[in-house]
């Protein structure tokens, strides 16, 4: 809870009800764990950047290490002790706590919150803050989990529609929204460009903050669809870090094959590209 619920607006401001109806395509899945292979990668990645660093695993979460977040709160019934254990054991048991925590979770919805099938969003348009006054931040993450990746040519039209439900609500919710970001390696990738107006990908920039390591924004290129290891993207990957001179934040980013890219744009060339009235 976060305080008491805000007044009712009166009944000339309320916006209008959601009209969003989940399409005949959308199967409600299960959610599904990142996979042991892919976990093993995370270990061994964060293991060569303890070792080199001369630090505990426990202090490179916050730079490198995102499959480690959720595990190491002593108060909490996930925690981990990281720094007592091998890397097998680190495997198997974030493994185990990934199937425990998916098979808990109800099946995907079409919409619920902020979700509209693979897209969401988080509106920062209640801020104070001149930085992200009437800003918009759009995340993807795959839902459907069936045989045919989710930004496949013969899809283009659900993830268009699942936009054009998105950014309505958007426009309906928050109508101070002035423009809109994005921060991932999709942003190298056409087929998932192509779902957005040129201007928002047309002047990337390279994510070099602190942290961007520690993000599955970044972690997501190794992954396939299935949440299963690209093994030889991982493989590549592992073998750059390990043949660095120095590591560094930002030596290790530049072993990755892609970069996390932020990308923006007005939103109302959102509004434009799905039609949005």
């Amino acid at each position: 809870m976060e305080g008491k619920p805000p007044a009712p607006k009166p009944k000339a401001e309320e916006a209008p009800a959601s009209e969003v109806r989940t399409p005949e395509y959308w199967v409600a899945r299960p959610e599904l764990p990142f996979s042991r292979e892919y976990i093993e990668l995370e270990v061994k990645v964060a293991r060569e950047v303890s070792e080199r660093l001369r630090v505990p695993m426990s202090q490179i979460v916050d730079d490198y290490a995102p499959i480690f977040h959720a595990y190491i709160w002593p108060d909490t019934k996930d925690y981990l002790d990281i720094d007592t254990m091998s890397d097998d054991e680190l495997a198997d048991a974030i493994s185990e706590k990934e199937k425990t925590h998916s098979a808990a979770e109800p099946l995907t919805e079409y919409h619920k919150g902020d979700r509209y099938g693979c897209f969401s969003f988080f509106s920062h348009t209640g801020g104070t803050g001149e930085e992200l006054k009437g800003r918009v931040d759009i995340h993807f993450s795959n839902a459907e989990f069936d045989d045919t990746g989710p930004l496949s040519k013969d899809k283009i039209d659900r993830r268009l529609a699942e936009l054009k439900d998105m950014f309505t609500e958007i426009k309906r919710e928050f109508p101070e929204a002035k423009y809109v970001r994005g921060d991932s390696w999709l942003y190298n990738v056409d087929a998932y460009k192509r779902l957005f107006p040129e201007s928002y990908t047309a002047s990337p920039e390279v994510d070099t903050s602190r942290g961007a390591l520690a993000t599955g924004r970044t972690w997501g290129q190794f992954a396939d669809s299935h949440l299963e290891l690209k093994k030889e993207l991982g493989e590549e990957f592992l073998r750059k870090v390990k043949a660095l001179e120095e590591i560094t934040p930002d030596t290790v980013r530049g072993a990755l094959p892609y970069q996390a890219l932020i990308v923006t744009a007005p939103i109302e060339d959102f509004y434009k590209k799905y039609g949005v009235e």
